[in-house]
């Protein structure tokens, strides 16, 4: 599947959905690197644009088309696009105790990759690199206050399957989280700051070929919420604790703004 096609079908989508349905929420922005899970996604240190399309479905469910595009087009073998079915609900809204549940599957894939062998070097027909990708998670948003407002912990793990044999190892990689929102209110307009820390503990996978815990990162991003508009600006550092992976700490920042059709 080519860009041009790709694009085709992110824009059927989203015709599709502002036209016939409701509560379609657009969102999309620069971000100056792509770090997930710890990892700089290409190692390029390249900034991208990234563009999320999230449609909520019955039974708790969201359909997501995500994708991450590099900014310098002679990176473009690092053109990432997701189509994820997500499931999110929340148990015991009333207690000290109350749980949201979260898991989904990912179809994901680099159309600009071509692989034509295995991860033992044997030759292979000529494909894209793709993959799946399932997810598990809770949080716990009402267990601990700090004075009077909520430190959230969460905990996702992260499993990635090859859709072909042998074209990379599946693995998985588990994620830990601290975050502390403070709502703030100017006006008509509703602002969370949110203060957040992250660690990973990698098992062998696509992304990091090794075990043992990786990183530890400091988040700080702000929400700014306007009837159907947000505006979303952040800031990020990591150290970095296998330098295999990532040769050095990282810092990178960015910022999206996202439309809502009710």
């Amino acid at each position: 599947m080519n860009l041009k096609i790709t694009f085709l079908l992110i824009i059927s989508i989203l015709q599709f959905n502002v036209i016939n349905a409701q509560r379609l929420t657009i969102e999309g922005g620069p971000i100056s690197r792509y770090m997930a899970h710890g990892v700089d996604v290409g190692l390029a240190d390249q900034e991208a644009f990234q563009l999320g399309i999230y449609k909520p479905l019955p039974f708790h469910l969201n359909f997501v088309i995500w994708s991450s595009f590099a900014v310098d087009r002679k990176y473009d073998n690092l053109d990432e696009v997701n189509l994820l079915l997500k499931w999110s609900k929340s148990y015991w809204d009333d207690s000290r105790f109350q749980i949201i549940l979260n898991c989904y599957i990912d179809y994901w894939f680099y159309h600009g990759i071509k692989m034509t062998a295995d991860i033992n070097g044997n030759a292979i027909e000529k494909m894209i690199l793709q993959g799946n990708k399932a997810n598990f998670g809770f949080s716990l948003p009402s267990l601990i206050k700090l004075y009077g407002k909520p430190l959230i912990i969460s905990y996702d793990y992260f499993y990635w399957i090859p859709l072909f044999e042998k074209t990379f190892s599946k693995g998985g990689i588990h994620e830990f989280k601290l975050d502390y929102g403070l709502p703030l209110q100017f006006e008509t307009k509703r602002q969370i700051l949110k203060i957040g820390t992250s660690t990973n503990y990698s098992e062998k996978n696509i992304l990091q070929p090794y075990s043992g815990w990786t990183n530890l990162a400091l988040h700080i991003s702000t929400k700014i919420i306007s009837e159907t508009w947000t505006l979303s600006p952040s800031i990020h550092y990591q150290w970095t604790w296998k330098k295999s992976i990532n040769k050095e700490n990282e810092f990178w920042f960015g910022f999206t703004i996202g439309k809502s059709y009710k």
